[in-house]
């Protein structure tokens, strides 16, 4: 059986195989979607000495604490003033330093008296202080956003600046999703007697759609195996890239996604992992004609459908497209936990984080069971229990990953 890091590693050799297409998209539409080029600034930013704060201006000397006021200036009202040794300028925040100033003491610095002003005994004077220099941001001509980050609303204020109306990202991928299961209904089915909702069908493609990639929605079909075949094939005759089932994929005498796949023809790279939950993970492959499309077919029981997507579907993608996962973090433990296996477990957890201390503690949300919505609902992480341990005490820290 694999462990979480070999079969990752056969995950991202085939979803590295994927095309990465670019197209242009406006700035504001670019939030949550990845950068297909280096955006390049065509000026300095700032683009001019300013300030960085409301205050007095003034050319530095150590030795000189007062100064006659000749003016005032406001961010986009420049006019040239000859600041020298004696002589300040009112200024206000962003607004561009005069000739030969270089130092801005605060206004709530000084005490003013008609048209003087007296810098506090207690106030430290310093070259350069409370100035922005000219380009000492970002240089003109040079990378203000790599290529392979994944754009956040923090990006847009410079890529704006930069002069970015449009951005080239790549192209979403089009994943298709469908579920199995005799027991599904849709969800707006009240069920009756062991009917349940379809559940996993939608939390997938929340998933697919939280990582602004392209839901193709195929339904829900009985644990028949033509039928199980008849819907492969039918999200194989489209356009997607990718391929999610959820369902069908244990030891059980109705658990037919494995022959299915066999009997179309699809390449099976692995069966099981040794994790918990999702350990009956199955990947596959399907080659239509150049075309190499990666089927991940995922545990019916919702907790397990959730992890194997996380922990490989979405992390096999960000590693496609370089992107530095941000989600992985250290915790300690709030109580103890043990197990009686050597599967690597993610324990559906929350966190919270210690001002007092400066670290986050974790602690289990509850029931780990795979069929528990409730927990998972509730966690915002999932905390590592590694194969080789059994126990972990309160204060243990632990990897933790950000869902």
């Amino acid at each position: 059986m694999l462990t979480y890091k070999q079969a990752l590693d056969k995950v991202f050799d085939q979803i590295s195989l994927l095309p990465k297409l670019e197209e242009q998209v406006n700035l504001l539409d670019s939030v949550g979607r990845v950068l297909a080029e280096d955006v390049i600034s065509d000026v300095n930013l700032p683009p001019f000495d300013n300030s960085s704060m409301d205050g007095y201006v003034i050319k530095y000397n150590p030795d000189i604490r007062a100064w006659n006021v000749i003016g005032e200036l406001s961010a986009g009202n420049y006019q040239e003033f000859e600041v020298d040794y004696n002589k300040t300028v009112s200024i206000m925040t962003g607004a561009k330093l005069p000739k030969g100033a270089d130092t801005v003491i605060p206004v709530e610095n000084c005490i003013i008296s008609g048209n003087k002003i007296t810098v506090s005994e207690n106030y430290a004077l310093k070259r350069g202080k409370n100035a922005r220099l000219l380009g000492e941001d970002i240089k003109n001509n040079s990378v203000a956003i790599s290529r392979g980050t994944l754009i956040k609303s923090s990006n847009i204020s410079l890529a704006a600046a930069c002069g970015k109306s449009f951005l080239s990202v790549f192209a979403k991928l089009k994943i298709g999703v469908f579920a199995t299961g005799d027991e599904l209904v849709s969800i707006d089915t009240v069920p009756v007697n062991d009917q349940i909702r379809s559940s996993n069908l939608s939390t997938l493609t929340a998933m697919v759609n939280e990582m602004n990639m392209e839901p193709v929605v195929f339904g829900f079909i009985k644990d028949k195996l033509e039928l199980i075949e008849s819907k492969i094939s039918q999200a194989l005759s489209t356009d997607i890239d990718i391929l999610i089932t959820s369902g069908g994929v244990s030891v059980g005498k109705f658990d037919f996604m494995q022959e299915a796949l066999i009997n179309m023809g699809a390449d099976i790279l692995f069966w099981k992992v040794n994790i918990k939950p999702g350990k009956p993970f199955l990947f596959s492959t399907f080659k239509i004609g150049s075309k190499i499309i990666p089927i991940f077919s995922l545990p019916g029981n919702p907790l397990s459908c959730f992890v194997n997507f996380q922990l490989f579907v979405k992390q096999a993608l960000l590693m496609h497209y370089g992107i530095k996962s941000t989600n992985h973090f250290t915790a300690k433990l709030k109580s103890s936990a043990q197990k009686g296996d050597n599967k690597l477990h993610f324990t559906m957890a929350e966190s919270s984080f210690d001002i007092e201390h400066g670290y986050f503690e974790v602690d289990s949300a509850g029931s780990q069971s795979s069929g528990s919505m409730s927990t998972m609902s509730k966690s915002d992480c999932m905390y590592l229990f590694p194969e080789e341990l059994t126990m972990l005490s309160k204060g243990d820290w632990v990897e933790c990953i950000r869902i």
